[in-house]
């Protein structure tokens, strides 16, 4: 081998290196983590990436449940360069009032999530789905009879949320949609469960998951409060063995 072909042999190939966000890692991927908006900062060569955007859960209202927020999980190449990150805060909450709030959207490389549509109270609307893109499913729609409510599950972004249901005096608010599983086994953006008469079905869906819409109230019309949609969530992995 000549000396300038074993030179170039030796040469080492320039591999990226990545900063920004809370770093986790299995035995696959590299995990850089955002609940809070940030930068993502690629250097000296491409990076391929899979990545999630959630925005945030729709607020749940009285009988009607948030729905989820949107669930966005792609794949691409970055150049080194230095990208914003945007995650939606949860879902703005208020004691009197006819509606939860609106998710707040999340983004990161030109997608956008968007926030989970809020939750309303009987008799103005039913429980809202999820307002994402690419992927939405409906609400379960309240069952009424009698005087008796069952709010229906907000939407998630796996399943539509369930309907509610009326037995004897009973209402019965139903399940949100159940929410994706993601690479790192996590679930996300699951619908809030609807509100009844008899039940307010309390930390089930909005508790744990992020993007997931807020569960509907106990029923306590007109001035039930809001329960939050929870906040969004950006993730980017990358091969272990890319860097």
């Amino acid at each position: 081998m000549t000396p300038i072909l074993g030179i170039l042999a030796s040469a080492k190939v320039a591999k990226p290196t990545v900063t920004g966000g809370t770093l986790t890692s299995d035995s696959t991927y590299y995990y850089r983590t955002f609940t809070s908006s940030g930068t993502l900062t690629v250097s000296n060569a491409n990076l391929a990436v899979t990545y999630l955007v959630v925005g945030g859960g729709g607020g749940g209202y009285n009988y009607g449940a948030g729905g989820a927020g949107g669930y966005i999980a792609t794949t691409g190449t970055l150049s080194p360069a230095s990208y914003s990150i945007s995650v939606g805060a949860m879902s703005a909450t208020s004691t009197y009032q006819s509606s939860g709030g609106t998710g707040n959207p999340s983004s990161f490389n030109s997608q956008t999530a968007s926030g989970g549509n809020p939750g309303t109270s009987y008799p103005s609307s039913n429980g809202s789905g999820s307002s994402g893109s690419p992927t939405s499913h409906s609400a379960g729609t309240t069952a009424v009879s009698g005087g008796y409510i069952g709010g229906g599950g907000g939407g998630g972004s796996y399943a539509n949320g369930s309907n509610g249901t009326i037995t004897g005096v009973d209402g019965y608010g139903a399940p949100g949609g159940a929410g994706t599983t993601w690479i790192n086994g996590t679930t996300y953006a699951a619908g809030g469960d609807g509100g009844g008469t008899h039940n307010g079905r309390s930390g089930n869906n909005s508790s744990g998951l992020l993007g997931n819409g807020g569960n509907a109230g106990p029923g306590a019309f007109p001035d039930s409060p809001q329960y939050q949609g929870q906040q969004g969530i950006v993730i980017v992995a990358y091969l272990k063995t890319a860097v």
